[in-house]
């Protein structure tokens, strides 16, 4: 059998205890813990310290379980073999995109921010929180930041070269 990585929940009193046994015994606390699962695993359940009761009831109970999934794991005659897994199911991810006809600026937010940039003197994030201010959400209704300011404006001033050059 592959070893598999495994897991228990240790509370602090627990670890405290494991340090101190790990301590007396002049080993670390992660040597401890391993010794104390592996001498589980092999049936002397006793505990190394006292304190540590704790943490051997949650090796045994650990040993049990693990004694249990590797019954379950083991095939049987009778047993078919499983057949292939299913495909799995994507969820489409939901993507927002600024494509003409599926978020629509609002012409008065744009014509505002236009008029903010050209007045001079305010930096993107300033803008963002006039907008803001005044009520004005971004196309997709969020609302607007430094980053989406200077996008919509580089937009807007792109179509409008374009525009021009025709």
């Amino acid at each position: 059998m592959k070893n598999k990585p495994t897991s228990i929940n240790i509370t602090p009193e627990d670890l405290k205890a494991a340090d101190e046994a790990a301590r007396v015994a002049g080993v670390s606390r992660s040597a401890w813990i391993v010794s104390a699962i592996r001498a589980a695993l092999a049936g002397n359940l006793q505990p190394v310290q006292p304190a540590a009761d704790t943490l051997a009831a949650q090796v045994a109970d650990l040993a049990e379980r693990l004694a249990t999934l590797e019954q379950a794991a083991k095939p049987t005659a009778a047993t078919p073999k499983p057949a292939a897994k299913p495909a799995k199911a994507t969820k489409p991810k939901e993507r927002v995109t600024f494509r003409p006809g599926v978020h629509v600026p609002n012409p008065e937010a744009i014509s505002r921010m236009m008029a903010l940039d050209d007045d001079g003197g305010l930096t993107r994030a300033q803008i963002a929180e006039q907008l803001n201010a005044e009520g004005f959400t971004t196309p997709t209704g969020q609302q607007w930041i430094a980053d989406t300011v200077r996008d919509t404006l580089h937009r807007k001033r792109k179509a409008a070269q374009r525009k021009a050059a025709k």
